[in-house]
């Protein structure tokens, strides 16, 4: 298996233990790209024997929302895929202590066509 097995549409849903939030993300040859009513997500991935490794700069523009997250940061998460499904866990680069969890459950491959 290589990152292109991942490739496709994924519904995301990240939680910690103080906020949920769902989006969409776009998985391409090791890139990640994608959003929800108050995030846009954009990084990069690796795939290796189902060990996922990614870093994801998450950034709010929605000016609206209250949160105690800041503005912008960079999530290291690490994580496995079996069967349509990621799992990935890890921390905010400008939160150590905020563990950061995240689902991915796979919706469609990407036509390239």
């Amino acid at each position: 298996m290589n990152n292109n097995t991942l490739n496709g549409i994924w519904a995301v849903t990240f939680s910690s233990h103080i906020l949920e939030f769902s989006g969409v993300l776009v998985l391409e040859n090791g890139r990640a790209l994608g959003g929800d009513a108050n995030y846009i997500y954009s990084g990069q991935y690796k795939f290796q024997n189902g060990n996922i490794a990614s870093k994801v700069r998450v950034k709010k523009y929605n000016k609206s929302l209250k949160t105690i997250l800041p503005m912008e940061y960079i999530a290291d998460l690490k994580g496995n895929y079996t069967d349509n499904e990621i799992k990935l866990s890890g921390v905010s680069d400008k939160n150590s202590d905020l563990v950061i969890n995240a689902v991915c459950i796979k919706q469609g491959d990407l036509n390239t066509k």
